[in-house]
Parts: structure tokens; sequence; C-alpha cells
């Protein structure tokens, strides 16, 4: 070979010919070009990845977000709860009612009904929070699926040349 050796590729010799402006590898010229191809390749599918996983960087906050918003709904509720049944207490002992039969019975109801509330909150919560990790997920597979994508199509573009 004439010129610079740049590097050898399994037992032949790759370098720069002189005023080739390229590496000649196995009788096959790779010009400047196309290695700012490629580069332009790497480049496409690095920022391809890097987006997706900064879409599902926001994603995954905003679920841990919905998760604390859930249960900050669902405790209250449940202090709402207990002032609601407070208050009925209050009413029924300065009527003189007794705390039996069907007092308690609409005092327990009520707190039933209080605490399905509030797990129906936290439960909202959690599940707004599913839905988010699973798009961030997704984006994240996406991201990959992009980057791979553009790898192999630049990949084809600079072997078609040859």
């Amino acid at each position: 070979m004439s010129g610079v050796e740049l590097f050898t590729i399994g037992g032949t010799t790759a370098g720069m010919a002189a005023g080739a402006g390229g590496v000649t590898t196995a009788g096959t010229t790779i010009t400047l070009g196309d290695a700012f191809m490629a580069g332009g390749t790497l480049l496409t599918a690095g920022s391809t990845l890097a987006q997706a996983g900064t879409q599902a960087d926001m994603l995954e906050a905003e679920a841990a977000e919905k998760r604390r918003e859930g249960i900050r709904a669902e405790q209250l509720e449940r202090e709402e709860n207990e002032r609601r049944l407070g208050a009925m207490r209050a009413q029924y002992g300065a009527s003189g009612v007794q705390m039996e039969g069907t007092p308690l019975a609409v005092l327990e109801d009520s707190a039933a009904t209080g605490e399905r509330n509030a797990l129906a909150l936290r439960y909202g919560g959690a599940n707004s929070a599913r839905s988010r990790y699973a798009g961030a997920g997704a984006l994240r597979s996406t991201g990959a699926l992009g980057a791979g994508a553009s790898l192999l199509k630049g990949g084809s573009e600079i072997i078609d040349r040859f």
C-alpha cells in the first residue's frame, strides 16, 4: 500500500493513500464524506435516545407526583371524614340520642363511606402514576428502537455507496 497506514483489519492494511482523500480497505475507499455521514448517523441515534430518555424522565417525575397527590388526597379525605363523624357524634350527644342501634349504624355507614372515598382517591393517584410509568417505559423503548433504526438506516446508506 502506498501512503500512511492508519490501521490493520484482519490482516489487511488500511491507510491513507497519497492524494486519495480517504481510507482504503480491501480496495474500497472510505471518503471523508462517508465518515461525516457515519458521524451524523451516530449523532442522530444518540439524540433520539437522549430525547426519549428526557421525556421519559419527565413522565416518571409526573408519575411520582401523581402518586404523592393521591396519598395526600387520601389523608385529607380521612381527616374530613373524622370531622364529619365527630360532628355527627356531637349532634347525637346534644340531642340525647344513645350511640346504639340506628344512630350507631348511621355512624358506621358514614365511616365506611368515608374510608371507601379515601381509598378511591389513593387508587386514582396510583392508577394515574401507573399509566405515566408505563408511558415512560414505552418512550424509552421507542427511543431505543428509533436510535437503532437510525443506525441501521445510516449503515445501509453507507454500505449502498460501495
